[in-house]
């Protein structure tokens, strides 16, 4: 994407890529790739990290998604932030 060129921390440009990345079977890696790449910048991304976990448990990983929970965590104004809650229920939704 020439969006990226320009500007490779626009997180809407990124999002769209890894989801096009989806779409193609040979390319999930990337897509969970880019998503890596916006919450290593934005952890409290919480948009994105539920997609990522979403993403990592198609391709059987999901256990990586733990790191980026944790460091959501470390990033978080309060444990008690709903977006927060709602990626860690997903990640026990999909690790059971």
């Amino acid at each position: 994407m020439q969006i990226l060129k320009i500007n490779p921390s626009n997180v809407k440009a990124s999002l769209l890529l890894s989801e096009s990345y989806l779409l193609t079977s040979t390319s999930k890696d990337k897509a969970i790739q880019e998503l890596s790449k916006i919450l290593d910048d934005n952890p409290n991304n919480y948009g994105v990290l539920s997609k990522l976990i979403t993403f990592l448990r198609q391709a059987g990983q999901i256990d990586l998604s733990k790191k980026y929970i944790e460091n959501a965590k470390k990033h978080a104004i309060s444990l008690n932030d709903t977006g927060l809650a709602f990626c860690q229920g997903l990640f026990f939704k999909y690790k059971l």
